[in-house]
Formats: structure tokens, C-alpha cells, sequence
């Protein structure tokens, strides 16, 4: 018990030496108002909601690779610049739109069939 607490310690000690000295009293504090960001539509859809919305024609595998393409270009390239997805496929919305087209003509490769993956 006796070092974990000495643990906590130096980790607390770490933490304040690396936050640096407090603003002064004087230093404003009042922060910019940023505007939320839009909420992204596909946020928290799971690959059996997209796959049943892709099965009842309510989604395709284009417009999905499209959105997330934009997502990327959006909060990955943007403002923020993160710049943490190395590379995306050129051909992408082509397979996309390929993809499409084996589901209108019946074939379904799998539950992943036009799923836009992205491997980091």
C-alpha cells in the first residue's frame, strides 16, 4: 500500500511540474466560444445497423464511403490538422459504387459486403 502511494505521489508531482505555473489572477481567463460540432451521422452506428440500412436500400455503400471520406477530410486534414490517417484508397468510392452494384444484383459477399474499413 505504502508504494502504491508513493506511486500516486510522483505521478502527482509529474503532472503539476509538466502543467507548469498557474495563471496569474490578472491573465485572462475567459475562453472563445467555439461551436459544437455537428454531429456526425454515423458516430455510434454499429456494422449490423449499417448492414440492416444497407439490406432495406436505406443506405449504400457509396454514400457511406462518402461521408466517411468527408470525415476525414473534415476532422482529420481540417483545422484541428491531426493528420493521424496516413493514407486513404483513390479508388475507394469506385469500389463503393461496385459494391453497390453486386448488392442490387443479389450478391452479398458477407456481413461486411460495402462497409468502408479503416486499419490504423
Amino acid at each position: 500500500m505504502a508504494a502504491r502511494r508513493e506511486f500516486l505521489k510522483l505521478g502527482l508531482a509529474a503532472a503539476v511540474q509538466a502543467a507548469g505555473p498557474a495563471p496569474s489572477p490578472k491573465a485572462s481567463t475567459t475562453l472563445k466560444p467555439v461551436a459544437p460540432p455537428r454531429r456526425f451521422r454515423f458516430e455510434e452506428a454499429t456494422v449490423v445497423e449499417l448492414g440492416v440500412s444497407m439490406a432495406k436500400g436505406d443506405l449504400t455503400s457509396s454514400a457511406l464511403t462518402h461521408a466517411y471520406l468527408d470525415r476525414i477530410a473534415a476532422v482529420d486534414r481540417g483545422a484541428a490538422g491531426l493528420r493521424s490517417v496516413i493514407e486513404t484508397n483513390p479508388a475507394a468510392e469506385r469500389i463503393a459504387a461496385s459494391l453497390d452494384a453486386e448488392r442490387r444484383a443479389g450478391r452479398i459477399r458477407g456481413p461486411l459486403h460495402g462497409l468502408p474499413i479503416l486499419v490504423k
